[in-house]
């Protein structure tokens, strides 16, 4: 554990060394990186709630996820299921939070390679994840493929239609299968661990 403490702290220097080093070399403020969006931008708190809310769930199912690979590291054999999708999980958190591909900031891929990157990686995953013994609830993953396509067919079709219940449509399909997409990984973890201990017991 002290190897975690050390890294954590070292993380958040090093992110406050960054703000410094940006601040006096590009005079970019502080408060750009440390302040609150809706402080610096005088607007509501509620201002993205429903962004921010999945980009949440994504980061507490990524988490949850890779502890649960972390502790069946050398009593279960889902161990790498759960470590590739809570990394794939948490891929999507850093995406959705950053917006990587909408806005091309760190990895300048198209969007449309992007979700085929995606579908592949997520293809892979679930031909394992159908192979394997642990017994999953496929309909909240099935409920988050459909959520998932409802989103990115709207955002096809964005250009035809300029209306403002796109967005609620678009966005609200899109963190419904977050949703979706966390309750499957989480029950998935829990069944995952539970099992593992009772073998172990019984063993």
């Amino acid at each position: 554990m002290r190897l975690f403490s050390v890294l954590a702290y070292g993380l958040a220097l090093f992110f406050l060394c960054a703000v410094a080093f940006v601040f006096n070399s590009y005079n970019i403020p502080p408060a750009l990186f440390l302040r609150d969006v809706a402080a610096i931008s005088g607007r509501s708190p509620f201002l993205g709630l429903g962004s921010n809310l999945g980009a949440f769930a994504l980061l507490v199912t990524s988490t949850v996820t890779l502890f649960s690979a972390l502790l069946l590291k050398d009593i279960g054999r889902s161990y790498k299921l759960l470590l590739w999708l809570g990394l794939f999980s948490l891929l999507l958190f850093m995406d959705d939070f950053f917006m990587l591909h909408e806005k091309k900031f760190f990895i300048g891929i198209q969007e449309d390679y992007v979700f085929v990157l995606y579908s592949i990686f997520f293809a892979l995953i679930s031909m394992v994840m159908f192979r394997s013994s642990i017994d999953f609830d496929f309909r909240t993953l099935l409920a988050s493929v459909i959520f998932f396509a409802l989103s990115i067919s709207i955002d096809i079709v964005q250009s035809f239609w300029d209306s403002p219940w796109r967005i609620f449509l678009e966005d609200g399909f899109k963190f419904v299968g977050i949703v979706s997409w966390s309750i499957f990984l989480i029950q998935a973890s829990y069944l995952s661990v539970r099992g593992a201990c009772h073998t172990s017991h019984g063993s």
